[in-house]
């Protein structure tokens, strides 16, 4: 079978380049940390564009206008998620079953997906496409706000009220973050001093630091950036069996035999395809691959004690998709304009490896036509990104722009139902990113830090300019360094 072995990605280095990092400190070590990424450690919390954060509580983000005067009935339904030990879409998931249980008919938009570990709190809002005669949704709707404390694996709604439309990717002001680190062999007078002088020198810089992606772009796998490329370079066919059969090194063994299990039924799958065996011996196969992401490498529920299906427990949630979309059009080239919001996260990897490349360049003052506050195309079909990208790394551009791939650089906007690019000029994003309500707290061997930071800039990237994590994380755990953002 065709892996990754066989795949030639043009990275040239490392997604992040170690030189972003060293903003701050130009000479010398930054000490290395440690992100426990456990529930108890960090939370995320959602500020709106109107500057109201989310929490995640059973307090009222409401404000006391919103309370005395609700806005008039349409048919989007604005609610706070609030989350624990659970990914954005698998909560989406389960919010969409909960209302399709009452009859209702909704589709679900949020502004970005929130870490699975954090404490995580964030605006959905829920479009109503169709409902049973004679209910009404807001009604659906708050009976299923139960705001309560978090714990384990567990989440709610609260707060619902009408709002004039969806959300979309980067709808947001921001997000507020609380997170602590553990520094080992550093007590609290040396972390407290080594972070004020640091932030020091951060302040003198007007608060902003190098806008990179984080390794996050790249998935829990830490494979976005190679579907990407294999998607754009050689077809979805590449693509998908990669993100089939392509895991994680980290990943458990349970989760390896359900890798393992599909690719054998890729296997199959890719024999019947050469000698053009009939679509329904095909696409049996990815039926198979549904049975195994909904009951195990064996067919069979891996523990009666709960009802969660394998997919979950490995946190497969593209995969699964993927095969059953596979399964239900019997055409891949379908599958990819279905589920638009998932391969865009493929995408969006090459974007921020690309983007990333220009960054360090510039901060090697290689790119002197740029200045401090510029904003750079990122990679797309557009003749602006085409001729930056072409100029400085021409080795970025896919060797061809076929219809199908231009699809995947576009918007999927639900309203129109049809795909459209929104900027004129296509994407683009900041060289620098600006933190705001910086505070700490410096422990023995911790130090907790409180910020804001703008929508789509990563938290780890923003921790990195203070401490080493990658170092920290690998040297503990013997893993790559989680990432927020």
């Amino acid at each position: 079978m065709s892996t990754q072995n066989e795949f030639i990605y043009p990275s040239g280095g490392e997604f992040t380049d170690d030189e972003l990092y060293r903003y701050l400190r130009k000479q010398g070590t930054r000490p290395s940390a440690l992100l426990k990424k456990t529930h108890e450690t960090f939370e995320v919390r959602e500020v709106n564009l109107d500057g109201v954060m989310y929490t995640a509580d059973s307090v009222s983000n409401l404000t006391a206008d919103q309370i005395a005067n609700p806005p008039a009935k349409t048919k989007h339904i604005r609610v706070t998620c609030c989350k624990r030990g659970l990914t954005t879409g698998h909560t989406e998931g389960l919010l969409k079953a909960q209302l399709r249980d009452l009859g209702f008919e909704v589709r679900i938009t949020y502004a970005g997906n929130k870490d699975r570990t954090a404490v995580t709190a964030q605006g959905f809002v829920i479009e109503i496409l169709n409902s049973p005669e004679g209910k009404d949704a807001m009604a659906a709707v708050k009976k299923l706000c139960r705001p309560h404390e978090l714990s384990g694996r567990d989440w709610f709604i609260k707060d619902p009220i009408y709002v004039t439309g969806p959300l979309s990717l980067g709808h947001l002001k921001g997000n507020h973050f609380k997170i602590k680190l553990t520094v080992p062999g550093m007590n609290a007078e040396q972390i407290h001093s080594y972070v004020q002088e640091n932030a020091r020198l951060l302040e003198e810089r007007n608060w902003l630091f190098p806008n990179a992606y984080g390794k996050q772009r790249r998935g829990r796998c830490q494979t976005n950036d190679l579907l990407g490329y294999a998607f754009l370079q050689q077809g979805p066919l590449a693509a998908f069996r990669m993100c089939l059969t392509l895991g994680a090194p980290d990943e458990s063994d349970f989760a390896k035999e359900v890798r393992a299990a599909l690719a054998k039924s890729w296997e199959e799958f890719e024999r019947d395809r050469a000698r053009g065996a009939d679509l329904s011996v095909q696409y049996s196969h990815f039926e198979d691959m549904h049975q195994i992401l909904m009951h195990g490498p064996n067919r069979q529920r891996w523990g009666e004690r709960t009802k969660e299906p394998v997919h979950v427990r490995v946190n497969m949630p593209i995969e699964f998709q993927l095969v059953t979309q596979a399964a239900t059009h019997r055409n891949l080239d379908q599958v990819a304009q279905k589920l638009p919001r998932e391969f865009s996260l493929w995408i969006g990897a090459i974007q921020a490896f690309w983007y990333n490349k220009t960054l360090a360049k510039y901060m090697r003052g290689e790119m002197p036509e740029l200045t401090a506050d510029a904003v750079i195309p990122l990679l797309v079909n557009k003749p602006r990104a085409i001729e930056f990208y072409g100029k400085h790394f021409p080795q970025a551009l896919p060797g061809d722009y076929n219809r199908k791939k231009q699809r995947l650089f576009r918007l999927y906007n639900p309203v129109a139902k049809r795909y459209f690019e929104p900027w004129k000029e296509g994407p683009t994003r900041s060289l620098f990113a600006r933190v705001s309500h910086f505070s700490y707290k410096a422990g023995n061997e911790e130090v907790v830090f409180e910020n804001m930071l703008p929508s789509g800039s990563f938290e780890t990237t923003f921790l990195s300019m203070f401490f080493d994590l990658d170092s920290g994380y690998k040297n503990a755990n013997g893993g790559e360094v989680p990432e927020i953002g």
